[in-house]
């Protein structure tokens, strides 16, 4: 018997939960860059040093703030779920499978090797650490972060 996804209960003191709010935050910012970079093309990100830009939540910086293509798997109150029984999440395109990570235990997966923004759309599949597969989506072009709501 598949194991079920537990919703996660109070917040992470350890910063790797992000809310509703943020992503929302997040892909606001990230439609605002996509709409300004050009179709098809990543912002130049010159001489950074230091990872992620701090920005002041304006929304108008000129490089995506996360590096790698980030996957929130949330519930439908914006409360990320407990992926602490093993779940993962993989990315496939035209039939191949391009990348696989493993969710925390608080609803995120990084794809370390897929940068941002992205260049083209991809399928993901959320699995359960048996294979189950719990969820699909299509991933657009232009994104940095996607939420799995649900």
């Amino acid at each position: 018997m598949a194991k079920s996804v537990k919703p996660r209960r109070g917040a992470s003191s350890k910063g790797k939960a992000i809310s509703l709010r943020e992503v929302k935050k997040l892909y606001v910012r990230t439609r605002n860059d996509t709409s300004t970079a050009g179709a098809g093309t990543k912002p130049s990100r010159g001489s950074e040093t230091a990872g992620a830009e701090t920005g002041t939540g304006s929304g108008t910086g000129s490089r995506p703030l996360l590096r790698a293509l980030t996957i929130v798997w949330v519930q439908n109150n914006g409360v990320p779920f407990n992926t602490s029984d093993g779940f993962f999440a993989q990315l496939s395109r035209n039939g191949q499978v391009v990348a696989r990570a493993r969710f925390d235990n608080f609803g995120v997966a990084v794809f370390r090797n897929i940068g941002t923004l992205t260049d083209v759309s991809y399928r993901l599949t959320i699995f359960s650490n048996n294979g189950q597969i719990f969820r699909q989506r299509t991933l657009p072009a232009g994104i940095e972060a996607f939420a799995v709501i649900g």
